[in-house]
């Protein structure tokens, strides 16, 4: 959860028979530490610690750059208070992508999907569909709102502009000036959603 004061981490230690190595993910405030089941307890023991240290050391990095973000009053209303929002089903992506599309650009938009993209993009738009796609980890509980919306807005803009030029950045900073701290936000955020890190 992005808010001002982040949880403290928590670990959870899976085993499987199917595994043949380690590895382990952050989801949120929870690291997930997986581990082969017929490994020895000692060579367990080892690579557990190991990656404690390097989910730690990634939260910890998380934090700060939360904490940058909520000393310039990034993530907060004038009264101090996140502002975050929560998207969790597709009728819900599809009113609020709708919605802005009609605030803003007013692109002719055919659809809206959730995606399944871990590691690659937060979302995209077929230009020849014209459908936009938003990953599944970029939503949930408090997600960014100012960020959110500027991803929204960026993939709408590419119907208009279909290249990262300077004009689609233009077009971009019409509706969201702080576009480059936002789109920093949002990364962090699906970040958090879904990081895997392999020992």
């Amino acid at each position: 959860m992005l808010g001002m004061t982040p949880a403290p981490l928590s670990f959870v230690i899976e085993e499987d028979n199917r595994r043949k190595q380690a590895s382990a993910r952050l989801r949120g405030n929870r690291a997930i530490i997986s581990l082969p089941k017929k490994w020895p307890l000692k060579l367990k023991d080892e690579a557990a610690a190991e990656l404690k240290s390097r989910m730690a050391q990634l939260y910890d990095r998380q934090c700060k750059q939360l904490a940058k973000f909520e000393a310039q009053n990034a993530l907060q209303d004038p009264e101090g208070n996140p502002k975050t929002l929560t998207i969790q089903t597709l009728d819900e992506l599809q009113r609020y992508v709708h919605q802005l599309n009609a605030q803003s650009y007013q692109v002719p938009l055919k659809g809206v999907r959730m995606g399944w993209a871990k590691y690659s993009r937060l979302a995209q738009a077929n230009m020849r569909t014209g459908v936009i796609t938003i990953s599944k980890y970029c939503l949930g509980n408090d997600i960014p709102e100012e960020a959110f919306r500027y991803l929204v807005l960026h993939e709408l803009a590419h119907f208009i502009e279909a290249n990262h030029s300077p004009r689609f950045w233009n077009l971009v900073a019409r509706f969201c000036p702080d576009y480059k701290v936002q789109q920093r936000i949002m990364r962090l955020y699906f970040q958090r959603q879904q990081i895997n890190t392999d020992l």
